[in-house]
């Protein structure tokens, strides 16, 4: 994981805004009300363990610092570990022809696998014979707890730096849209 962007949480119900995600490398904001969720966990540069969290109830997960791969894995390679020069394999174990033969590290998980491309906020409940939602956490590097009320929104997600990337600015919140943005060049 070199960067990752924390998601917001979700409005109550009945009110109370859900918490701002957190900018790369910045932690996630607490959503508002007297039942919110927390903010997500933040980890200081270069410090996010390995393992990935998943999402318990109301409690946010982890992301995984390092891909899995379940195929990588039935081949003794651990999460962290370089492949070496090939083409990218696929998550069945299939070689993608059309890819470069470069340095690989990126181990592709299943499509069915609870780690890839996973919602790792706390969810989204519903509660009471009204079947009210109460405000589900972000997700992001440290997932945002889900509020226990409707009245209240849940924690926004964390953000992630690995240390390796030059970060010009970052922030908590303030993305008018639904979609995360970022600038990305190559400084030679």
């Amino acid at each position: 994981m070199l960067v990752a962007c924390g998601g917001g949480g979700a409005s109550g119900w009945y009110g109370g805004n859900g918490g701002d995600g957190g900018g790369a490398g910045v932690a996630g904001a607490s959503g508002s009300g007297q039942n919110r969720g927390t903010g997500g966990t933040k980890y200081n540069d270069g410090d996010l363990p390995a393992a990935g969290v998943l999402p318990s109830g109301e409690t946010g997960g982890k992301i995984e610092s390092c891909t899995t791969g379940g195929y990588w894995n039935t081949q003794g390679y651990s999460p962290c570990s370089d492949l070496g020069q090939q083409q990218f394999i696929l998550a069945n174990g299939q070689i993608n022809t059309s890819t470069a033969t470069i340095e690989r590290g990126y181990k592709a998980a299943d499509v069915n696998s609870d780690y890839g491309f996973r919602h790792n906020g706390g969810n989204s409940q519903v509660i009471g014979a009204n079947g009210l939602f109460v405000g589900g956490g972000g997700s992001g590097a440290g997932g945002g707890n889900a509020a226990s009320g409707a009245d209240s929104g849940g924690g926004g997600a964390s953000g992630y730096s690995n240390g390796s990337v030059t970060i010009i600015s970052t922030q908590q919140g303030g993305n008018a849209t639904e979609f995360a943005g970022a600038l990305i060049s190559l400084i030679t």
